[in-house]
């Protein structure tokens, strides 16, 4: 089993990325992703986008991204969580450890969370 999934987004076009950084942040700052705090002195991703002509700025904690470059070679901005659950439910919870060890701490918590929550509906 491959470590990422191709999810199908539903737009017309895609955006377009004008810049990306992984700074330190000098305030806290929400990731658009969880809506976990990223507090100062926390690295984080920052995309800059433009998407039927309006600017769009993403601030994406550390642990969303481990999940993102994982998982995803396509996405949605603000349905990571959503998209992750519907994969891993398509996957009956079967993820491979060599994927999962690939996260961050929190990301392989969630991860294992929602493949236990999964289970337990299968029960």
């Amino acid at each position: 089993m491959e470590c990422s999934c191709d999810i199908d987004v539903d737009v017309d076009e895609y955006c377009v990325l004008l810049s990306t950084t992984s700074p330190v942040a000098r305030k806290d700052h929400y990731c658009y992703e969880c809506k976990r705090l990223i507090h100062t002195g926390e690295k984080y991703r920052n995309e800059i986008t433009v998407f039927e002509n309006k600017l769009g700025v993403y601030k994406t904690c550390n642990d969303c991204m481990s999940i993102r470059d994982v998982f995803f070679t396509q996405f949605l901005y603000g349905c990571l969580t959503e998209n992750l659950h519907d994969y891993i439910w398509d996957c009956g919870g079967d993820i491979p450890e060599s994927c999962i060890s690939k996260l961050t701490i929190r990301a392989r918590a969630r991860v294992c969370e929602i493949i236990e929550d999964i289970w337990g509906e299968e029960e």
